[in-house]
């Protein structure tokens, strides 16, 4: 039988300026590998201050995908 995986939610909304600087102090909780799922535009707003959230912070795997790329695709 294979293996379930749980995805696990915040118990918080966290926002306010610059709040994705914050991002491994109020998440890293969580675990070690991270999967965002953003629009372009949020990809571009964002990356950068997340992955500074995260330097100096040990080995931490995170993944950006587009929501273009998997719900916007044409099926033909």
């Amino acid at each position: 039988m294979k293996m379930l995986r749980a995805m696990r939610e915040p118990l918080k909304y966290v926002q306010g300026k610059n709040a994705c600087l914050e991002f491994e102090k109020e998440m890293g909780y969580m675990g070690k590998r991270f999967l965002f799922v953003c629009s372009n535009s949020g990809y571009k707003a964002t990356h950068d201050m997340i992955e500074q959230s995260f330097e100096g912070k040990g080995d931490y795997y995170r993944r950006y995908e587009s929501l273009r790329r998997h719900f916007f695709q044409r099926r033909d």
